[in-house]
């Protein structure tokens, strides 16, 4: 916040790659090789995958402004049908596919990764939308609004040790459906204080998104990767995170749609109420994540 304040928003760039190589010499440094596998990169998936995702997204996007009826939001999904119906089809047949058809033929694979791009979506839709209300409706500055956006992060830092010693203790499946029932409480009392304006409110439903993906996230992740065979895992783990990160954009892209820009209390209400849907889903995913034996 403070960075912006002085030095502009280009600073977060510049920080985020100063991170990304320091992450990597850690890497390096660190990690042990693992036995190389010759596989092709599936670049038509690839390919299929952005168009198709792309597509929808931005239809999504331009459907405020532009309506249903627009030439671009038809065509734009017209791509999207077109991408996604191309990439079934594509996968089943390369020899190293991007998304594995036969691990989302297993429910122990598809729950938790369905559950994760769901989760994503309801928690960073309202990490975009949050920074807008507290500018807007309680004139906080950038710095202040960083310093109040804290309390997620560090609700989330403390809450993902518990997260996973509630995996082990509970199971999986337990373990994700608090996590995500705690998503749904945070939404609601989110949506509750944007129609109050009650700063408080925004403050105690900030702490409980980041508590409730702290808690959830751990064990939906480790299912996911349980769910893989060992020479799957690292297969497994990309996909989770591409999952993951298609759900963040959509819940992005939904939730900024619904505000719209407008500023209005009802604006907030309804976005942080579409998020309160999304982690609804999120639990109904989580449910049917197949029960693992505690240990």
């Amino acid at each position: 916040g403070p960075l912006v304040d002085w030095f502009g928003w280009r600073i977060v760039f510049a920080m985020q790659a100063a991170f990304s190589l320091l992450a990597f010499a850690l890497a390096f440094a660190v990690l042990r090789e693992t036995p190389a596998r010759r596989v092709r990169f599936d670049v038509a998936g690839a390919l299929a995958l952005a168009f198709g995702v792309a597509g929808f997204m931005f239809a999504l996007g331009q459907l405020r402004e532009r309506g249903f009826a627009s030439p671009w939001v038809l065509g734009s999904c017209a791509v999207g049908a077109l991408g996604l119906a191309a990439f079934a089809p594509i996968e089943r047949r390369v020899a190293a596919p991007l998304l594995p058809p036969a691990l989302f033929r297993t429910r122990a694979f598809a729950a938790p990764i369905v559950a994760n791009a769901l989760t994503s979506a309801s928690y960073m839709g309202a990490f975009v939308v949050a920074p807008f209300m507290l500018q807007t409706t309680f004139s906080l500055s950038i710095a202040a609004t960083s310093g109040v956006l804290l309390l997620r992060t560090a609700s989330y830092a403390l809450g993902s040790p518990f997260g996973g010693a509630l995996g082990e203790r509970l199971g999986e499946r337990a373990a994700a459906r608090i996590g995500c029932l705690v998503m749904v409480v945070s939404m609601g009392v989110l949506s509750l204080a944007a129609l109050a304006s009650s700063f408080w409110g925004v403050g105690v439903g900030l702490l409980l998104q980041g508590l409730g993906y702290g808690l959830g996230q751990p064990s939906i992740s480790s299912a996911a990767s349980n769910a893989a065979d060992e020479e799957d895992i690292g297969v497994a783990s990309a996909v989770s995170r591409l999952m993951g990160s298609v759900g963040a954009s959509f819940g992005v892209t939904l939730l900024t749609l619904l505000y719209g820009g407008t500023n209005a209390p009802r604006a907030f209400a309804l976005a942080f109420g579409a998020g309160g849907v999304l982690a609804i889903c999120a639990i109904a995913a989580s449910a049917a994540m197949q029960r693992r034996k505690r240990s």
